[in-house]
């Protein structure tokens, strides 16, 4: 009886660290010395997330493109992602990633040392990963396809399919704008990767379908606020040399 007593709380000592004892530690580097992460990039394209998210952390990563050349940046992807060439693609530890969201919440998790992504038991992080998977889920959605049918119906009357599709980026805008009212940023009072993830959305708005972001006021001090960090700006000396170009796609 002894022994037992003695050793439950032993055991029960040894699993509450057993999480912290037994994590994995992610290196950056493999075993030549070289990043474990490739990025293949085009200009205009999410791709720049993972950009940006690197240079935040101080993430050495190797970034591949043809500057000024999307046919070229995409044969470059196609040699390791043939059957879904887009952009990010990624490898990752010999491991071919798409998508940008998983990609930021994979390198977080693994390489993030706490930043960019609030505590899993923090008031933030349930808002926090709804803003990280909203961004592609269903603010790009409805903002491209409300732009790509103005563009398609120009000045004539829309058919009432196209109609009801009409509004829908307002829609999310004033959503956004709402939540901004009351929360300095997407990850709730820090930034995180939920807003690097959002911002590719709000310039795709304000920058590719010039939407009249008057009436957005927070979201557009929030933007101006992102894209003052320090990491945002070496991005776009690295991973966009000639500026904004293109329609993101």
């Amino acid at each position: 009886m002894a022994i037992t007593r003695l050793l439950v709380p032993l055991l029960l000592l040894l699993t509450h660290f057993a999480p912290a004892a037994l994590a994995a530690d992610y290196s950056a580097m493999d075993d030549k010395g070289e990043p474990v992460l490739t990025i293949y990039h085009a200009e205009g394209r999410r791709s720049e997330r993972i950009v940006w998210f690197c240079e935040e952390i101080d993430m050495p990563y190797t970034l591949k493109f043809a500057s000024g050349d999307l046919r070229a940046s995409g044969e470059m992807a196609r040699e390791v992602n043939p059957l879904m060439a887009m952009f990010p693609t990624v490898v990752y530890n010999d491991q071919v990633l798409v998508e940008s969201a998983a990609i930021l919440q994979l390198l977080q998790e693994r390489h993030g040392n706490g930043k960019l992504a609030p505590a899993g038991d923090s008031p933030d992080y349930p808002k926090y990963l709804q803003w990280l998977h909203f961004a592609e889920g269903s603010a790009a959605p409805r903002f491209i396809t409300e732009f790509l049918l103005q563009k398609a119906v120009g000045d004539n009357p829309p058919p009432p399919i196209v109609k009801a599709q009409l509004g829908r980026s307002d829609q999310v805008l004033t959503y956004l704008e709402d939540f901004l009212n009351r929360h300095p940023y997407f990850g709730g009072s820090e930034f995180s990767i939920a807003d690097i993830m959002m911002l590719f959305n709000i310039n795709f708005m304000s920058m590719v379908a010039r939407h009249d972001m008057a009436p957005y006021p927070k979201v557009m001090d929030w933007k101006s606020r992102v894209e003052s960090r320090p990491a945002f700006k070496r991005m776009r000396e690295v991973a966009l040399p000639n500026g904004f170009i293109g329609v993101p796609q």
